[in-house]
């Protein structure tokens, strides 16, 4: 079973960093900072829209969330490929039900035609 943790960097050659924590939560805002969408959102958060600046330039120069921000990363990339595998084999496994699906519309549709048809038809 997966955990639901973002995986400490292993700080052994790396000095510690009190910011790595945010880092690690922000990192899709990190990489998605420029977006309107953020904009929208640190209107309502401003101290947010202040963490998220110095998040941004904070990095540049810290290798230990640089270092945690790439390992997060690459987890996220293995998990998301583990997914895609797992999604591709079950979908091999299930037959599709779309042709299923529009059989069945286009069998709804005729009925309804057919008691439009036959509605006309008796107001006549």
């Amino acid at each position: 079973m997966m955990k639901d943790e973002t995986p400490a960097p292993r700080t052994s050659d790396l000095p510690p960093c009190p910011l790595t924590h945010y880092c690690q939560c922000f990192i899709d805002e990190l990489y998605q900072y420029s977006g309107s969408y953020w904009k929208e959102y640190f209107v309502e958060n401003p101290q947010n829209e202040r963490l998220m600046e110095k998040l941004c330039t904070h990095i540049l120069t810290c290798p230990t969330c640089t270092t945690a921000l790439t390992r997060a990363r690459r987890v996220r990339l293995q998990q998301r490929c583990a997914l895609r595998e797992v999604l591709n084999e079950g979908e091999q496994k299930v037959p599709s039900t779309t042709e299923q699906t529009l059989i069945a519309l286009r069998s709804w549709q005729k009925s309804l035609q057919k008691t439009s048809a036959g509605t006309n038809n008796s107001k006549s």
